[in-house]
């Protein structure tokens, strides 16, 4: 388990600039592995609970400026797979796909989802949704801010693992072509991940 104590006391945790608040959420994010992942059998109801209230935390209590220039929401079919996310500076691009890794994190680990019956049924499929939404927003915020190098990152790792949730063949595509340019542009090695995904999307 990563020992994240020391952390506590850096100066993200006491000054106010942009950079100190995307610190925020990274350290979160890492708090959330490091409970998710531990030795035993994962995190507690409660300690899922205070981690999702850290999230939620983050995301009421973030400067006004973390918020997008502008979102274009998706127009008619076909036009493009993923909606226009701008954002004024790198810290706020990497400090959002955070929030919503967290999201992703937090929901496919909830504990409640061994649920049986109607409300099991209920909880999963609102999971469901709330990894299809904030994996959106990280790609979302990658192809729109293409010049934030780690956000390219970032979304070429959460397709790796979750991208077989999509399946509106056009985000498929979009995802096959983001991860393409992101090997042509930045020679990081995507195909096997688009292979793989090409093969857990005809299961």
């Amino acid at each position: 388990m990563i020992n994240l104590s020391n952390y506590e006391h850096s100066s993200a945790f006491h000054e106010s600039n942009d950079e100190a608040w995307a610190n925020r959420i990274i350290f979160t994010f890492a708090s959330i592995l490091t409970h998710v992942f531990q030795p035993e059998n994962g995190p507690s109801l409660q300690q899922w609970m205070e981690l999702q209230a850290d999230v939620a935390r983050w995301n009421s209590s973030k400067p006004w400026d973390f918020a997008p220039l502008w979102i274009e929401e998706l127009g008619s079919p076909g036009d493009q797979p993923w909606p226009e996310v701008m954002m004024s500076q790198n810290a706020q691009v990497v400090g959002m796909q955070y929030y919503c890794l967290a999201n992703i994190i937090l929901s496919i680990y909830d504990p409640r989802l061994s649920k049986l019956g109607f409300e099991g049924h209920r909880l999963r499929k609102l999971s469901e949704a709330i990894v299809l939404k904030n994996l959106r927003m990280v790609i979302s915020l990658a192809v729109c801010n293409d010049d934030v190098g780690s956000a390219m990152f970032h979304a070429s790792h959460i397709l790796s693992t979750c991208g077989s949730y999509l399946t509106d063949p056009i985000e498929r595509e979009g995802a096959v072509d983001f991860l393409a340019r992101m090997q042509r542009q930045m020679g990081w090695h995507t195909s096997h991940i688009i292979s793989n995904l090409r093969e857990q999307w005809q299961l």
